[in-house]
């Protein structure tokens, strides 16, 4: 089957998956990597303590909302594909 989306369209999309990419290629993965972060921006470790607890809190609404938004596409390309039945294919081929 072929699409039928547009240059732009594409574009966008395109565009949205580079973003994402680069987010999640600049997103602290170690503890290490969190602390060169803060040093980079001129926070110390006790900006980073009075920080903490918020982390993670954070960390599980981002999480929550990609899966939301997962779930939303998922949705809208389930009710905007064109099903064809494979009864009334076979009954008008024979």
């Amino acid at each position: 089957m072929t699409s039928t989306r547009k240059a732009p369209e594409l574009t966008v999309h395109a565009a949205s998956s580079v973003g994402a990419a680069l987010v999640a290629l600049l997103v602290p993965k170690c503890p290490l990597c969190v602390a060169v972060y803060l040093g980079a921006f001129g926070a110390s470790a006790a900006v980073a303590h009075g920080v903490a607890p918020f982390v993670r809190p954070v960390a599980l609404l981002a999480a929550a909302i990609a899966l939301v938004a997962l779930g939303i596409g998922a949705w809208r390309a389930r009710k905007t594909r064109r099903t064809a039945s494979c009864c009334g294919e076979l009954r008008g081929s024979v």
